[in-house]
């Protein structure tokens, strides 16, 4: 809900009702009698008061009990893949002390396209045997639990084949190979 906080709870109704300026309570009351007792999808404008003041555009329809378990379970199991992605991604990069040159990290998803907030956009940087340097940028196919997954494939795979001294055609074809 706009103006709030990314980790505050989502008002209630109740709640809400208090946050809306003294002249849009009756057209909240109308958009729930629409909803609540004709059974029927309704919408209106309401202008909220307090430190976030906005015009809101409000949109409701009646949710069945199976369609509202259904959209709990899908919530649940979009946030339990959300902490396996971080604690995946934290085991996958490496923790450097602040001595330390960064050997890889992973790249920010692009705006909008935000899902478990991880993505398999990466970049290395190494230094090799023989004063040679690896510098790799790479776009692991998507976001999410698969796109890091294939991120630490790929990453640690080029890492070792790059130690092999081959040319990076050679690398860059294993890698391919690595792929699934």
């Amino acid at each position: 809900m706009l103006g709030l906080d990314e980790t505050a709870p989502v008002p209630g109704l109740a709640d809400f009702a208090e946050q809306v300026d003294g002249g849009s309570p009756p057209t909240l009351y109308g958009l729930l009698y629409d909803v609540l007792l004709r059974k029927r999808q309704s919408e209106c404008l309401l202008r909220r008061s307090g430190p976030f003041e906005r015009l809101v555009r409000m949109v409701a329809e009646p949710v069945r009990a199976k369609v509202r378990r259904e959209a709990r379970r899908q919530v649940e199991r979009a946030r339990a893949l959300s902490e396996i992605a971080d604690v995946l991604r934290d085991a996958v990069l490496p923790r450097l002390g602040a001595e330390a040159a960064p050997q890889v990290s992973t790249l920010p998803p692009c705006t909008g396209r935000r899902r478990a907030g991880i993505g398999g956009d990466w970049y290395k940087a190494r230094k090799l045997p023989g004063g040679r340097l690896l510098i790799t940028l790479s776009d692991g196919r998507g976001h999410g639990l698969d796109a890091v997954t294939l991120m630490a494939k790929l990453r640690y795979a080029l890492a070792g084949l790059a130690y092999t001294g081959h040319p990076v055609e050679h690398l860059t074809e294993w890698v391919n190979l690595a792929r699934p």
